[in-house]
């Protein structure tokens, strides 16, 4: 992580952000942004889906629901591990 964010910094002449805690807080804001914020909305309305529906015929709906959100997280976390590498 440390030689990719020295290859960011010193890959742009014009680039004037030269604080590596800056980046990093930045990297982090992004993820919390982009991942983990919807991972955590899903999750919500995945437990109330699932507490509306349990000992219904729409039982199936609750189970597709989490199923639907572990891939997804997974997707990720594969794309992740393979572009560390």
């Amino acid at each position: 992580m440390k030689a990719h964010l020295d290859a960011l910094i010193n890959s742009c002449s014009q680039c004037r952000i030269s604080s590596r805690p800056f980046i990093m807080y930045y990297l982090i804001l992004l993820f919390l942004l982009c991942f983990a914020t919807p991972v955590l909305i899903t999750t919500s309305l995945n437990v109330f889906i699932q507490s509306a529906v349990r000992h219904t015929t729409y039982e199936v709906v609750s189970h597709h629901q989490w199923l639907t959100l572990v891939r997804g997280t997974s997707t990720y976390y594969e794309y992740a591990y393979t572009r560390r590498q």
